[in-house]
């Protein structure tokens, strides 16, 4: 849904001779909701604070004002935003009686925040957040400037007559910005915004009908995938065709919110789509912020005599579930009521006429599987349902089982796998092959979408890949750009019998066309047009993760890939785009680092490895589980928050989501070698001794268990590498002294 960037706006001096009502008017035909009368009561009351505050400059042409400015990327409106001179002055109205408190001024710092960060005309302009409590005492307000090196200043607490002086104040400490004229104001207001929001943040917004170009970066890879699965998924549903689609990308590029977005757009259109992850701390995180989300906004829509008809939070946790899964819960859903062989799963006769809740076919002709590369092989399936399940033999892989269920619709369905790379941090996971050879295998009659770099990246034999990108390319109907490159490059004989082929034949005949009478010069153009028009955008390239820098993946990965030179090259990138690393000994002076970097409410916390045993001796204690769910939604006054910085959480519990700032605490689990040309894989076995690891798929687990740890922080992360003891078996100065020299040659500053 489009969304409008602000209800109102007009120059101060215009401002100040329009009729109260009709200000209100113009708000409540912007608004997409009805309005009750708290809400227009409210928009009175800060029109009044606003115009006694602004009528000094009634005769001035010096600013605009805006109301109700749209954050995307937060799912909110600031109440009012004033320009004079060029300055960002950004309100917010607390009517009604209430009080000035943290949340207040976290809220308002976050919309400053925000703009900073992601408002292109506000990179280099300076901003004021303010809540302004209209009738508050003085003696409650609190006015002192105190600005960032970003020209963000601390918010300010005033009421109407104080918020007069604050203005001032800062026009005389300031002076006027330059350049500043009414079209200024204007290309400010309508300026680009280019938001990278934590996967929390983009889910809720999107939720709330938000279009997914208004919460992401233009220049990235998000929006254009989307798109291209949005034709697949339409293209399958008017020709009822089956099809699978593979995205790939690297960590933080976007596809869970692509995920997400497609789920959630299909949701709302009445079509059944699901988004399924084996990743349970996403899930449930996901779930419970909607949830809230969801009775806040129901709170905030409803009049005050419809209070009594509040939702329920298990009625808003049912409509979030129905496009929000565990994929187990799923994969479980369609076990029941049908016998399974050693070959094949069938309906029991009669079954589903006796039990009409059940169903046989699922709900949804589109399917969404995150980290696809996790599902289970063939034997860890088997193994779990024998032993959990009393299933003796199941005969699929999970990949197979899943695409088994979507081949149930008698006429369309879409399976779109998220596949990560470098991220598998546990044994059992099928990886993407199984997938291929399963279609290859079972599915020869299913569409197939993959871009050219994970064809080129999966271990298949030159039959199997020559099979997969004939299936790829021929089985669907060429794209409209994928016909327009063709006329431009096929020679005038082929272009004919190709055309003829597309008008005149079904697509069976079209594809045996093509592939016994068409000569090879035909099919090969046809097959690499087919990679680079329809498929190219399905490979996300870009990180988003951080908005400060997109070379933190880069960085991360050259660290743990033992690439010194590359490394040290890359590190200059992070600190010109401010996007800082350091190093530390001190558990205390990494938490003093981070609370000088959190500003309003970005969140900070303790990552850790699960195999990091020995950092109990400083107090992080990777064995005791917290619940991750108020660790990553709860304020800071919460003693379950991250910001409290007294939990840690592991890799099992961050991946897929972030956080603003973190420290990561580095133990002797993993330890740079004496040359520091290879990694040593060690955990705690016994309680007093390193036991080496020794398998490769394990050092493999271990090693992207810290890169999954070092790419979670959005904006900047500190590494602690205690000391150790040499008087402790277990915490030998040397194994944490070697790591530590190898970071801090690469360049990573210290702090104390």
């Amino acid at each position: 849904m489009a969304t409008t960037r602000y209800y109102y706006s007009s120059a101060i001096s215009e401002f100040i001779e329009e009729e109260k009502d009709s200000i209100v008017g113009k708000l409540t035909g912007s608004s997409q909701h009805d309005i009750n009368p708290k809400t227009a009561n409210a928009w009175k009351e800060e029109i009044s604070s606003l115009r006694e505050v602004l009528s000094k400059y009634k005769n001035t042409d010096r600013g605009s004002i805006y109301l109700e400015y749209n954050i995307p990327r937060m799912g909110h409106r600031v109440d009012a935003i004033i320009l004079i001179d060029g300055i960002v002055f950004i309100l917010e109205y607390k009517t009604g009686g209430q009080t000035f408190n943290q949340s207040a001024r976290n809220q308002v710092w976050d919309y400053a925040l925000d703009l900073k960060n992601f408002h292109a005309d506000s990179k280099d302009r300076i901003l004021v957040p303010i809540v302004v409590v209209p009738d508050a005492p003085d003696n409650h307000c609190s006015i002192e400037l105190r600005s960032s090196t970003d020209k963000v200043y601390e918010p300010l607490f005033t009421n109407t007559r104080q918020l007069g002086v604050v203005i001032q104040n800062i026009l005389d400490l300031v002076g006027q910005a330059s350049g500043r004229s009414p079209q200024s104001d204007c290309a400010w207001a309508n300026s680009g915004y280019e938001p990278t929001p934590t996967i929390i943040e983009a889910a809720i917004a999107l939720y709330e009908k938000h279009n997914v170009a208004d919460i992401t970066k233009s220049g990235g890879d998000i929006e254009k995938t989307s798109k291209a699965l949005n034709r697949i998924i339409d293209h399958c549903r008017k020709e009822k065709r089956k099809a699978i689609c593979f995205i790939t990308g690297v960590p933080g590029a976007g596809k869970t919110l692509i995920g997400l977005n497609t789920a959630i757009r299909l949701f709302n259109k009445g079509i059944g789509a699901v988004y399924l992850s084996g990743n349970y701390p996403l899930v449930e995180v996901l779930q419970e912020a909607l949830t809230r989300d969801y009775i806040e906004r129901k709170r905030i829509i409803n009049s005050t005599e419809e209070k009594q008809a509040r939702i329920k939070k298990e009625d808003a946790k049912r409509e979030v579930k129905a496009f929000i899964q565990m994929i187990h819960h799923y994969r479980d859903q369609y076990l029941e009521g049908v016998d399974i062989t050693t070959k094949d799963i069938r309906p029991k006769p009669g079954y589903f006429e006796s039990n009409t809740d059940k169903a046989y076919i699922p709900a949804e002709h589109v399917a969404i599987f995150d980290e696809a590369q996790r599902a289970w092989t063939k034997e860890e399936l088997q193994r779990f349902m024998r032993e959990k399940k009393n299933i003796q033999n199941f005969p699929y892989s999970e990949p197979e089982y899943l695409i088994s269920c979507m081949d149930r619709q008698p006429d369309w369905g879409v399976v779109v796998c998220l596949v990560g790379n470098g991220q598998s941090i546990n044994k059992g996971e099928a990886g993407l092959n199984e997938w291929i050879e399963t279609i290859l295998r079972s599915y020869k009659n299913w569409d197939v979408y993959i871009s050219q770099p994970i064809l080129d990246s999966v271990r298949l034999s030159d039959t199997q890949r020559r099979a997969i990108q004939l299936q790829c390319n021929l089985q669907c109907k060429p794209h409209h750009h994928l016909q327009r490159k063709l006329q431009c490059n096929l020679s005038y004989s082929l272009r004919n019998e190709l055309q003829r082929c597309l008008t005149y034949k079904p697509r069976r005949n079209l594809r045996n066309k093509l592939q016994h009478n068409l000569m090879y010069k035909l099919k090969s153009n046809l097959r690499n047009v087919a990679q680079h028009s329809l498929h190219e955008s399905l490979h996300l390239k870009i990180s988003m993760r951080s908005f400060r820098s997109e070379s933190v993946s880069i960085f991360i990965n050259q660290l743990l890939d033992l690439k010194v030179e590359a490394a040290k090259s890359t590190l200059p990138k992070l600190s010109e785009n401010n996007y800082p690393i350091v190093l530390t000994r001190s558990l205390e002076g990494a938490k003093r680092w981070l609370r000088s970097k959190k500003r309003g409410n970005e969140r900070m916390g303790l990552l850790a490895s699960s195999k990091a045993e020995r950092l109990k001796a400083i107090s992080i204690n990777v064995k005791y589980s917290p619940n991750f769910v108020h660790w990553f939604l709860e304020n800071s006054q919460d003693i379950r928050s991250s910001d409290r910085l007294e939990d840690a959480l592991t890799e099992f519990e961050v991946q897929g989501l972030e956080i603003d700032w973190a420290c990561v605490a580095w133990d002797a689990d993993l330890r740079i070698n004496m040359n520091e040309n290879a990694w040593e894989h060690f955990q705690l076995r016994g309680g007093n001794k390193w036991q080496n690891i020794n398998k490769p798929a394990n050092q493999e687990y271990q090693i992207n268990a810290y890169r999954v740890l070092l790419t979670r922080a959005r904006q900047g992360i500190v590494i602690l590498i205690p000391e150790g003891d040499d008087t402790d078996e277990t915490r030998k100065r040397d194994w944490y002294d070697r790591t530590y020299n190898y970071l801090k040659g690469i360049g990573i500053p210290e702090i104390i």
